[in-house]
């Protein structure tokens, strides 16, 4: 991901950015090698702070965010912890998402960059 620009000051929510345990899947035939157990949100959301972007990891509730985050800073020590913040938001409750939506506009000046990876 060379292609990436230097993002230090972007601001940026990704959303659906969980990371999932596929542990206990070892051994059976959903264990496979070349697949990855994230999804494309958490790659772009782990990307996007390996690049020096502050971003909100959106996951439907702070435990698989939080987990998320952990990961990503187990996998990538550099990481500033500082730049991942763990945003619980259930984009299936509008009511949730205009208060979360509220929230961010009081502790940021800006939005940079939104990736909706929302999935059912």
């Amino acid at each position: 991901m060379d292609n990436i620009p230097d993002l230090t000051g972007k601001v940026a929510i990704v959303t659906g950015a969980k990371y999932i345990d596929c542990s206990r899947w070892k051994g059976t035939i959903a264990d496979h090698k070349s697949s990855s157990p994230q999804g494309i949100g958490y790659h772009i959301a782990h990307q996007l702070a390996i690049k020096g972007a502050k971003v909100y990891v959106g996951a439907r509730n702070r435990e698989k965010s939080q987990n998320a985050i952990d990961e990503m800073l187990q996998s990538t020590p550099s990481l500033v912890h500082e730049r991942l913040v763990p945003l619980a938001m259930d984009l299936n409750d509008f009511q949730q998402v205009q208060r979360t939506a509220r929230g961010i506009l009081e502790r940021e000046e800006r939005l940079d960059i939104l990736v909706n990876n929302a999935t059912r």
